[in-house]
């Protein structure tokens, strides 16, 4: 039993680091996001998107970014943050490493993030 108790605390900590890393992309990308904001609009724009709606997409995504992160690494019982992070995840590679800006590394990157949130989601 002290085994197993030990075997599933590793488990939990293993899986928590695995979430921090995942999400550690996502966090990294919040501060260029907010402080940089003006130039990110402007960026979201370049895309196609209407200049009146760009700064709202811009907040919406931050906040996608900031609540599903932290539902993501601190709430391991709950579907609500992979799900908020693919929602942001895929039209945004859709939207800006596909059709506006073709970047396959873009592309890739987050075809690997999109699969490690499939699989926090249907691991259980």
């Amino acid at each position: 039993m002290f085994f197993n108790l030990r075997k599933k605390n590793l488990i939990n900590f293993i899986d928590t680091i695995a979430r921090v890393f995942i999400s550690s992309i996502f966090i990294n990308s919040l501060p260029t996001k907010i402080f940089s904001f003006e130039r990110n609009v402007d960026y979201v724009s370049s895309a196609g998107i209407p200049e009146f709606l760009s700064p709202f997409f811009l907040i919406c995504a931050i906040l996608i970014i900031l609540i599903g992160t932290f539902l993501f690494v601190f709430r391991k019982k709950s579907n609500l943050g992979p799900i908020l992070l693919l929602i942001f995840l895929i039209p945004t590679t859709l939207i800006f490493h596909v059709f506006a800006f073709p970047h396959m590394g873009g592309v890739t990157r987050n075809l690997v993030l999109i699969g490690g949130l499939i699989i926090a989601l249907i691991r259980k």
